[in-house]
């Protein structure tokens, strides 16, 4: 069964973290993209109906996470963002948006898929209405 929340983006330097969390949301139902680095995430963006962007935060080489959000955010303003990261330091004390929401690594799949969902289905309102979380349990 699929999901008609859209296209989920999972944005990653390591392969088989891409692949973990692509297997997760597709048995949740929902259609999945990847992408290694944000250059290419955000090519993905420019072409795909994505409905939440699921990133880490260190992603190698060039713009890490929260610079990829940013960005996407100017050219898809609505777009929720899941920081999936190990560095949990860079969200100490950082206040998220209502469009935000960080799930430390290591992590269970089901958080991821809980997290996303929740993010792929806007509450009344929309994203700006949602209560802002800095972790996700």
């Amino acid at each position: 069964m699929r999901n008609d929340n859209g296209t989920i983006l999972v944005v990653d330097d390591n392969w088989w973290m891409r692949a973990l969390i692509r297997m997760g949301l597709e048995e949740a139902g929902f259609s999945v993209e990847e992408a290694p680095d944000a250059e290419t995430a955000l090519a993905v963006i420019d072409t795909a109906p994505v409905r939440v962007l699921v990133s880490d935060v260190d992603l190698g080489p060039g713009p890490d996470g929260l610079a990829l959000a940013a960005t996407a955010r100017r050219r898809r303003p609505r777009l929720p963002t899941v920081y999936v990261s190990g560095d949990h330091e860079r969200f100490h004390g950082r206040a998220l948006a209502g469009w935000e929401r960080f799930v430390p690594k290591p992590f269970t799949l089901g958080t991821v898929v809980r997290v996303v969902a929740e993010m792929a289905t806007p509450p009344p309102g929309g994203h700006a209405m949602r209560a802002s979380r800095s972790l996700a349990a």
